[in-house]
C-alpha cells in the first residue's frame, strides 16, 4: 500500500480531513446582524490583515482593512444577513465580488469562517469609535 503526503490524502478523503468547526456557536446571519448594525467590528485576518468596518443601522458598511506590504484600503459597501453570518460587498474589495461567511461567537470574540476556515477574528465595539 502507497502512503500518500498528508496534503495529497485529504484531497482524496475530504471529509476524513475536514477543518474542526471553531470554538464556540455558529451563528444566525439575524443574529449577527443584530450585534453588527450600528456597530463597528474590529479584527486581523488571513495573512496578517487589519481592519475596521463601520455597519451603519441602514447596512452600508465603511471602514479600513490594512494588509502587510500593502497601502491602507478605505472601503464601502453593504453587508446583508446570510443563514449563518453575513455576506459582504463592496466595489474596493475582491473586484466588487461579494463574499458570505459564516460566523461563530465564544463570548465577545467572533470568527468568520470563509471556504473551509477561519478567515478572520474580531471583536463587535459599540458605535462607531474609529469615525468610519
Amino acid at each position: 500500500m502507497k502512503i500518500l503526503p498528508s496534503g495529497l490524502a485529504c484531497s482524496f478523503l475530504a471529509a476524513a480531513c475536514a477543518l474542526p468547526s471553531p470554538p464556540g456557536e455558529r451563528m444566525t446571519g439575524e443574529a449577527f446582524m443584530a450585534a453588527a448594525r450600528g456597530n463597528t467590528m474590529d479584527g486581523h485576518g488571513e495573512g496578517g490583515a487589519v481592519f475596521q468596518t463601520y455597519v451603519a443601522p441602514d447596512l452600508q458598511q465603511r471602514g479600513t482593512a490594512l494588509v502587510p506590504g500593502a497601502p491602507e484600503t478605505r472601503f464601502s459597501g453593504v453587508i446583508r444577513a446570510a443563514d449563518h453570518g453575513f455576506c459582504s460587498q463592496s466595489p474596493q474589495l475582491r473586484n466588487g465580488a461579494e463574499r458570505c461567511f459564516e460566523v461563530w461567537r465564544e463570548g465577545a470574540t467572533y470568527r468568520t469562517v470563509w471556504n473551509g476556515r477561519v478567515w478572520t477574528t474580531m471583536v463587535i465595539r459599540p458605535g462607531n469609535p474609529f469615525g468610519l
